[in-house]
């Protein structure tokens, strides 16, 4: 895999997108990768750690984050992919100190909204050209 993290996203949530769009702008260094749970690289990823493929009109429940042979889920994913963009968010390990539990919690109450609040696309997200080399098929 990559030696950068790699950011698994719901190609096809608002909510997901618009994370993707603020890494995007924020990681200065470009830093992160990112690559949908419905494409390729997903795929070979989730087989690899024998998680479950996301089914066509699935919903994947979870932004997931591989880092140096570590998987993060949920607010861990989040919380580290922040970190990794360094600077300011930095701060957010603060957050860290919320038990897992709790905040993955939130994490999935959000989840089970994300579409009625910020909408769902009908395909997956297509980066733009200058977009294209932070993002795996």
């Amino acid at each position: 895999m990559e030696p950068h993290p790699l950011l698994l996203f719901d190609g096809v949530c608002g909510l997901c997108n618009r994370l993707v769009d603020f890494l995007l702008q924020a990681d200065h260094k470009g830093h992160l990768r990112f690559a949908t749970l419905q494409g390729e690289t997903g795929a070979a990823l989730l087989l690899k750690l024998g998680l479950p493929l996301p089914l066509p009109n699935d919903s994947p429940e979870t932004v997931l984050l591989w880092v140096e042979s570590r998987l993060y889920e949920r607010s861990d994913a989040v919380l580290y992919a922040l970190c990794a963009i360094g600077g300011p968010w930095t701060l957010v390990r603060l957050f860290f100190i919320i038990p897992r539990p709790l905040r993955d919690a939130v994490y999935r109450w959000i989840s089970r909204n994300r579409y009625q609040w910020f909408g769902k696309s009908e395909t997956c997200r297509i980066p733009t050209p200058s977009e294209r080399s932070r993002f795996l098929n």
